[in-house]
């Protein structure tokens, strides 16, 4: 093949489990280590694979690959033949969160277009204002930060509800509803609470509900989930905030 491999490491962010393994570093272009024998099992994982495993973490996970196997010894025929000429892979992981940054569990149904919202996040994100639209359903989110960043989701419909955080103040969780519409899982339902005990809601309420609640000491700043002209699917971005009992 004429693709470059490479470039899903370059472009992407994404590590090759198998180039950590022998020591970390990229080969060189050229290099050459010599692929696995088709038959038998190989001796040790320097030999190469063209079957590939590829990982990265994000900015709410640090993920590490603390083991690479080739598992061909465990998938032999009575006679203790290969079953295919394409040694199993295995990869062991290990992860760890990351400071800073947390995220809810999701509500709601699979349908609709995918956002995620967590590779914007600016660093040490604040809440400005929270917007909920809805009627019979929930229609759309925006969340707005005090970076100036503007996250908007779902349609436009409905009527519009807004908070605005005043110091000290943010999103600490969100009750959310769901139901069936057309066939389809969507969220009916949102109400916002804040820990200074300011709140806000758009939708209908329906008998599934649960509301998703931030670590302590974090704050609602973004949101993840599918959306179409409604909201299908929503989870929530937290960010650690500020001790406002703090000496300024």
């Amino acid at each position: 093949s004429k693709n470059n491999i490479r470039l899903l490491t370059s472009q992407t962010g994404l590590t090759d489990a198998w180039v950590q393994a022998i020591g970390g570093d990229p080969l060189a272009a050229g290099t050459y280590m010599g692929e696995c024998p088709e038959e038998g099992v190989p001796d040790n994982i320097k030999c190469e694979v063209g079957d590939k495993v590829f990982y990265r973490g994000s900015p709410v996970i640090n993920l590490k690959s603390t083991g690479f196997f080739y598992d061909t010894s465990r998938f032999l025929s009575p006679k203790n033949y290969p079953l295919t000429n394409h040694h199993p892979v295995r990869v062991e992981f290990s992860y760890t969160l990351t400071d800073g940054l947390r995220q809810s569990r999701l509500c709601g149904g699979p349908h609709g277009i995918w956002f995620n919202d967590l590779s914007s996040i600016p660093a040490s994100p604040k809440l400005e204002y929270l917007t909920l639209r809805g009627a019979d359903r929930l229609d759309g989110i925006t969340v707005g930060l005090s970076s100036g960043q503007n996250f908007d989701h779902g349609g436009s419909g409905g009527n519009s509800y807004s908070l605005r955080m005043i110091p000290g103040d943010y999103v600490t969780s969100v009750k959310l509803c769901w139901g069936k519409k057309d066939q389809h899982t969507r969220i009916f339902y949102a109400q916002a609470n804040t820990i200074l005990g300011h709140s806000v809601h758009a939708g209908t309420k329906t008998e599934d509900c649960m509301t998703l609640t931030a670590p302590g000491g974090y704050g609602m700043v973004g949101t993840y989930g599918r959306a179409g002209d409604e909201i299908d699917r929503l989870g929530f971005i937290y960010a650690q905030q500020e001790d406002r009992w703090a000496p300024q």
